[in-house]
């Protein structure tokens, strides 16, 4: 059986840029790690294309297939799982530089609340709200340190901070305290809930499902 520590835990540890000594002393870890980083490598083709070029997205793509496909069979389900997170990732930068951010009821939609009034932005301190708009068929889950703490969607339960509008479903949550946040909308399709975000994203890859992610850092 392969060490599951590094998809579960060791990832997080990176990205709060903390050490993490049983990466250092597990080979399993150690490999993935260098996994993970052959794929952050590939995004930087994303700032290195032209956005006007037709074929730039394929081009990205087709570095991710040839990343994965250099790694020897039999490295296990968190190897999948984790290449499988990161290309979503990927494909939501692809999305958001070519679609833009769409005012009006282009949904969906990320706001900053700051106050009274609604800005749209992704800067964002403690204090403030964030308000995440979608389509009535679609989905919002929001997390913070990789853990879901907001899910809002037609076929849940009614929960604190989903309300409706006349254009579908609204997600809106208190940023009580800083950290990086993820929010994620699924715009086709679903999976089972797993409570966190790179099981989550797994889940909903596996099962064709569409999402996007932006990541909402909170200072």
């Amino acid at each position: 059986m392969r060490c599951e520590h590094y998809w579960r835990d060791g990832v997080l540890l990176v990205e709060q840029g903390h050490p993490d000594p049983h990466r250092d002393n597990c080979l399993d870890c150690r490999r993935e790690h260098e996994a993970r980083q052959e794929l952050v490598r590939a995004f930087l083709l994303v700032g290195a294309n032209d956005p006007g070029e037709p074929d730039w997205q394929r081009h990205v793509w087709r570095r991710i297939s040839r990343e994965a496909s250099t790694r020897a069979p039999g490295h296990g389900w968190a190897w999948a799982s984790g290449a499988l997170v990161a290309a979503s990732v990927l494909a939501v930068i692809v999305l958001s530089r070519s679609d833009g951010d769409t005012p009006g009821d282009g949904r969906p939609r990320v706001e900053t609340i700051p106050s009274a009034v609604a800005k749209r932005s992704t800067s964002a301190s403690v204090g403030d709200r964030v308000r995440v708009s979608v389509l009535p068929t679609q989905e919002v889950r929001l997390y913070r340190a990789e853990k879901l703490v907001l899910r809002c969607a037609a076929d849940a339960a009614p929960a604190a901070g989903c309300t409706r509008d006349e254009g579908g479903l609204v997600a809106e949550l208190e940023l009580a305290l800083p950290g990086e946040y993820q929010i994620l909308i699924v715009l086709e399709g679903t999976a089972r809930l797993e409570g966190t975000f790179d099981r989550d994203a797994a889940a909903l890859t596996s099962a064709g499902s569409t999402y996007q992610v932006q990541p909402f850092p909170v200072r």
